[in-house]
C-alpha cells in the first residue's frame, strides 16, 4: 500500500497533509487509536489551533488499497468539509467574496 499512499500524497499535495507514524516503534498512539493491523489510514479534520487530535475524531479508512480507492475517500472527505454541496452555485457579493472564493 505504501506506493499508493505516496501517489495519493502527491495527488493531494497542498490540500491534505499525509503523516506516516510507525506504530511498531511508537506504541503510545497506536493503542489510543485501536490500530490492529498495518497499514491503517485515518482521516482527521483540522482541529482548532489549541485542540489536540483524539481517537474520537479519527475516521478509519476501510476501502481498497489502490490510489483510486484512497483518492475517492479523500475527495469525499474534502467535499464533506465544504459548507455547501459541491456543484452548487454559490452567489457572493463584495462583502463575502474573500470568505467564499
Amino acid at each position: 500500500m505504501k506506493p499508493e499512499f505516496v501517489k495519493a500524497s502527491i495527488k493531494f499535495k497542498g490540500k491534505v497533509d499525509f503523516i506516516k507514524y510507525d506504530a511498531d516503534a511508537n506504541k503510545g498512539q497506536s493503542s489510543n487509536f485501536k490500530v490492529e493491523g498495518f497499514p491503517t489510514l485515518f482521516w482527521f479534520d483540522a482541529p482548532a489551533p489549541s485542540a489536540k487530535r483524539s481517537s474520537s475524531s479519527a475516521q478509519k479508512y476501510t476501502g481498497g488499497r489502490s490510489l483510486d480507492g484512497i483518492a475517492k475517500w479523500i475527495d469525499k472527505k474534502l467535499l464533506g468539509s465544504l459548507p455547501y454541496d459541491a456543484g452548487d452555485v454559490i452567489e457572493v457579493d463584495d462583502e463575502i467574496f474573500d470568505k467564499k472564493v
